[in-house]
C-alpha cells in the first residue's frame, strides 16, 4: 500500500481540527412545515460578480440556514443568504481576495 503524501496528510490534519470548531457553531434548525412552493413567482438572478485588474474581490459565506425558496421557508445550504451563491467571472491568472 503506497504512503500518502505530506500534503493528503497536512489536510487531513487541518480537517480534522476543523470540524470540532464546525460542529460547535452548528445550530440545529427550527422544525419547519412541509414544504409548499408557490408557482408563478419570478427567478432572482444570482449577484454577478467580476475580477478588476486581475483581482476579484469576494466574501462567500456558506451556511446551514432558514431561507425562503418560492415563497416557502426551507433549510438549506445557503451562500451569502441565498440558495445559489453569486456567479464569479474571473479569466486565467485571475486571484481573488
Amino acid at each position: 500500500m503506497p504512503r500518502p503524501s505530506l500534503r493528503a496528510v497536512a489536510c487531513a490534519l487541518v480537517l480534522a481540527a476543523a470540524l470540532p470548531a464546525a460542529a460547535a457553531h452548528a445550530q440545529e434548525p427550527a422544525e419547519l412545515p412541509a414544504w409548499a412552493p408557490v408557482a408563478g413567482l419570478p427567478f432572482a438572478e444570482p449577484p454577478q460578480l467580476h475580477a478588476r485588474g486581475g483581482v476579484l474581490k469576494v466574501t462567500l459565506d456558506a451556511r446551514l440556514q432558514t431561507i425562503e425558496v418560492s415563497g416557502s421557508p426551507v433549510v438549506a445550504q445557503s451562500y451569502n443568504g441565498r440558495l445559489i451563491g453569486p456567479t464569479l467571472h474571473v479569466r486565467p491568472g485571475d486571484t481573488s481576495r
